[in-house]
């Protein structure tokens, strides 16, 4: 695979440091995933892996490192495990990603069980108000997190009002899909519990974790924000579930208020906005069945 030479002499300059590679040290590079919007490899040199992604600079501006800050605070606050940040850098042309390469492993129920644990955890870390410091990406759209005192403004201010006016934008959503939503905005207070801020990954499907080595689950590709947790089981639910060893033990140690079966579509609303609006019309069928079970 063809590495970028902005790319490449960034690697090199990490594996001087981190394995005394000297700079004609020959590498190895093997394609990885990097998801719909970025290239990526696994390159080694003299037995060191680093995972690295790029995409055009100025198309995804600030994505790597907001996904960088997601990382750390998923790690130093919420105490999961993701994979090192080991640099992000840009220039002129592109924009790139080096992490720590995870050694891969195999799913079992002990890694499931594992991951709920580490997503109760992650969820017990609070805050004063909804929200985050900072903007981030949620897949290639940019995702606001202005701080809001509730969870119901905030869903409505940042997470649904912004994709539903892209959708009317692009022609996915109609003036009369608008008015349902608003109804649905004046039931959210009566249909969802109130919970204090969690610390949540954002986009939490199969694709954005890890089995690693030794049973060890691995999060990555975080959309960061303390918004409310039912987000994240939500999200784990919408394409096709997670390991039922994983629901048991975070409810274990973190059980969720009665009914959060029922209300998983309400929360399943944004991702399925975000993927009407970059996927196409496949979702609507999706979206507007939840807005007629819940809108009233």
């Amino acid at each position: 695979m063809y590495l970028p030479p902005s790319v490449e002499a960034s690697l090199r300059d990490c594996f001087k440091r981190l394995a005394g590679c000297e700079p004609s040290a020959p590498l190895s590079v093997r394609t990885a995933s990097g998801g719909s919007i970025n290239q990526a490899a696994i390159v080694t040199c003299r037995g060191e892996r680093l995972f690295v992604k790029w995409n055009r600079a100025h198309t995804y501006p600030g994505m790597f490192e907001a996904e960088a800050k997601g990382l750390q605070l998923l790690s130093s606050v919420g105490g999961a495990l993701v994979p090192d940040v080991v640099a992000v850098e840009q220039d002129e042309q592109l924009a790139w990603l080096v992490l720590e390469a995870i050694e891969p492993g195999h799913g079992s129920s002990r890694a499931a069980t594992r991951l709920g644990e580490m997503l109760a955890r992650m969820h017990q870390q609070t805050h004063r108000q909804f929200g985050l410091d900072h903007h981030n990406y949620m897949g290639s759209l940019t995702q606001s997190n202005r701080h809001h005192a509730t969870w119901h403004d905030f869903f409505i201010g940042e997470r649904l009002s912004p994709q539903i006016a892209m959708g009317q934008d692009n022609g996915m959503l109609s003036g009369a899909d608008r008015a349902v939503f608003e109804k649905l905005f004046l039931r959210l207070l009566s249909l969802v519990p109130h919970e204090p801020p969690a610390l949540v990954h954002g986009d939490l499907w199969s694709g954005n974790f890890l089995w690693g080595a030794g049973d060890q689950p691995w999060l990555i590709d975080p959309a960061v924000a303390y918004n409310h947790r039912e987000t994240d089981i939500a999200m784990s639910k919408l394409f096709g579930g997670f390991p039922h060893t994983f629901y048991e033990a975070y409810h274990h140690h973190y059980p969720l208020e009665p009914g959060w079966k029922q209300r998983v579509e309400i929360h399943q609303l944004y991702p399925l906005l975000v993927h009407l609006n970059l996927f196409g019309s496949g979702y609507r069928p999706q979206i507007t069945a939840i807005l007629r079970r819940f809108a009233g």
